[in-house]
């Protein structure tokens, strides 16, 4: 998990946001939530401005909602379609 915040200061700028959200991913499966929730948060913001995804802002703020509820957004079925993404 080192590697991470590293991640996103060397990423090209345009990949920044990629890159925070894939950290974030990488966060909430070892259970640093607060750190997930910060990532995502700063992914959805972005992603609205910007309106670069078309939708998958949509998903990760299902994710955001759950995490900030206390529950894990993060099931079998939800990480089996982010396999395949």
């Amino acid at each position: 998990m080192l590697f991470c915040p590293d991640a996103v200061k060397l990423a090209l700028s345009k990949r920044k946001e990629e890159v925070r959200v894939a950290r974030g991913l990488a966060r909430a499966m070892t259970g640093e939530y607060p750190g997930a929730i910060e990532d995502f948060e700063a992914y959805v913001k972005w992603s609205k401005i910007s309106n670069e995804y078309g939708g998958f802002e949509q998903e990760v703020e299902k994710w955001l909602h759950a995490m900030e509820a206390g529950k894990n957004p993060f099931d079998e079925a939800t990480l089996e379609a982010l396999r395949h993404e």
